[in-house]
């Protein structure tokens, strides 16, 4: 039981920062991942200089540079990021809408295509808020997980003290 209430509340603590700081979290990730490319090529370039292995050095510069563009411009790339998903979904939803009229479909097979018409515009409008909206649910799914858990582990011990008396 002690596993779950400290299950709980590390989830409830990230579903806080989540929720507060959904940018910072969101830029932060982008930042990480930008380190870890940089770190992924700075050995290539390094191999280059003991093999004078040509590719090596072009990849590594390749990454170093990817990660650096991660690392000082996290916004940059959320936004396009973003802009290409919801370029994704416009397109898949438009293709949808073509196939229902094209099959002469009634009119409730429109709804679902038109509304993920709509979200993708939504999206391609607002795509650095979408970064942070997202962010901002998976922190409020966290904080619901935690309180649920909070809730199990004392009902559960509520429980089992009950039975203990019997």
């Amino acid at each position: 039981m002690k596993n779950s209430i400290y299950r709980a509340l590390g989830a409830l603590v990230v579903g806080l920062v989540l929720l507060i700081w959904p940018g910072f979290v969101a830029g932060s990730f982008v930042r990480i991942i930008g380190a870890v490319i940089v770190l992924m090529g700075v050995p290539s370039i390094i191999r280059f200089f003991r093999d004078r292995n040509n590719a090596a050095l072009i990849s590594g510069i390749i990454e170093v540079l990817i990660g650096m563009f991660l690392l000082f411009w996290p916004e940059a790339v959320l936004r396009t990021v973003f802009i290409v998903l919801a370029l994704v979904i416009i397109i898949f939803a438009v293709e949808h809408i073509v196939r229902i009229a094209r099959s002469r479909g009634r009119w409730p097979l429109y709804i679902l295509p038109a509304c993920m018409t709509v979200i993708g515009i939504i999206i391609l409008c607002q795509a650095e808020d979408a970064a942070k909206f997202v962010v901002i649910l998976f922190g409020a799914a966290l904080v619901a997980y935690s309180l649920s858990e909070l809730f199990t582990a004392y009902f559960a011990g509520k429980i089992t003290e009950g039975d203990e008396t019997r």
